[in-house]
C-alpha cells in the first residue's frame, strides 16, 4: 500500500538528513579545529618574538647597566687609590719635616746618622737602610736601621755585602747587588738568590762634601717610585746641612778657642 511506501520515504529522507547533518557537522568541527590551532600558533609566534624582543632589550639594558656600575667601580677604587697616596705623601711630607727638625737637635754626627736611618726606613716603608761612611774603615760596622727583625748571622751577612756596594753620585737602584762575589755568590763566595730591590742614595752637598751612601733594601717584591727617591734625596740633603752645620759650628768653636788661648798668651 501507499501509505508503507510514503512512510520507508520519510523515514530515508530522515535517516539521509541526519546523516548530513552529522558529516557537515564533522567538516565544521575539522575547520573550526584547523582554524583555532592556527590562530593558537599564530599566537604563540608573536608571544614568543615579543618575549625575545624584551628579553633582548633587557639583556642591553642590563649591560649597559652593568658597564656604568662596572665603571663607578673603577672611578672610585681610582679615586680610593688617589686619596690613599695623596694621605701617604702628606704623611710622608709631615715626617720630612719633622726629620729636619730632630736632625738639628741631636748632638753628635753619629746620632744624626742613625736617626737618619730610621727615619727613612720609616717613611719610605723598606725593610732596612744601611750607611756606609767614605771615610770607613774596615773595622767599623755601617750604620744599620730595620723594620724586619733579623738574625745575627743574616745582619752580618748584609753589612759585610753592603762594604762591596758601589757608590754613586746621585740617587740609582742598584743592578744585582746581592751579587758581589761574582755570578750568584755573596761576598763570601756563598750562593745567593737574587735579593729586593735596592736603592742607593749619596749623602752630601756641594760645599761639604760625601759623607756615605744610604743604602735602602725593599721589602720583598717593592720597588721605589719616583716620589720615593725625592724623599730620600731631600732628607739625605737635610742630613747633609745639618752634619755640615754642625763641623762647621765645631770649626768656629776651635778657632775662637784657639783665638783666645793666643790672646791669652801674648
Amino acid at each position: 500500500p501507499w501509505e508503507y511506501l510514503a512512510g520507508g520515504i520519510v523515514v530515508s529522507l530522515l535517516l539521509f538528513g541526519i546523516m548530513w547533518s552529522m558529516a557537515t557537522t564533522r567538516a565544521r568541527a575539522n575547520t573550526l579545529a584547523l582554524s583555532m590551532t592556527d590562530a593558537l600558533w599564530r599566537a604563540n609566534q608573536t608571544l614568543d618574538r615579543r618575549v625575545n624582543e624584551r628579553t633582548e632589550e633587557l639583556t642591553r639594558m642590563n649591560a649597559k647597566l652593568r658597564a656604568e656600575v662596572d665603571e663607578r667601580e673603577q672611578a672610585e677604587r681610582a679615586r680610593g687609590i688617589a686619596l690613599e697616596q695623596e694621605a701617604r705623601r702628606s704623611a710622608q711630607l709631615r715626617a720630612l719635616a719633622d726629620a729636619g727638625l730632630g736632625l738639628g737637635l741631636l748632638p753628635d754626627n753619629s746620632l744624626r746618622l742613625e736617626y737618619l736611618a730610621d727615619r727613612v726606613c720609616r717613611i719610605v716603608g723598606c725593610a732596612h737602610a744601611i750607611i756606609a761612611l767614605a771615610t770607613q774603615t774596615s773595622a767599623e760596622p755601617p750604620v744599620m736601621a730595620s723594620q724586619q727583625p733579623l738574625a745575627a748571622g743574616e745582619r752580618r751577612r748584609i753589612l759585610e755585602t753592603v762594604r762591596h756596594w758601589p757608590r754613586s753620585p746621585e740617587a740609582v737602584v742598584l743592578e744585582n747587588p746581592w751579587q758581589v762575589g761574582g755570578a750568584g755568590t755573596g761576598a763570601d763566595g756563598a750562593a745567593v738568590d737574587e735579593g729586593p730591590e735596592v736603592l742607593a742614595v749619596p749623602i752630601g752637598i756641594a760645599q761639604g762634601g760625601e759623607i756615605g751612601m744610604l743604602y735602602l733594601v725593599h721589602v720583598a717584591d717593592g720597588r721605589y717610585s719616583e716620589e720615593d727617591r725625592a724623599l730620600v734625596r731631600q732628607l739625605t740633603l737635610l742630613a747633609a746641612a745639618a752634619i755640615r752645620n754642625a763641623q762647621l759650628a765645631e770649626e768656629e768653636r776651635r778657632a775662637r778657642l784657639q783665638a783666645e788661648t793666643a790672646s791669652v798668651t801674648k
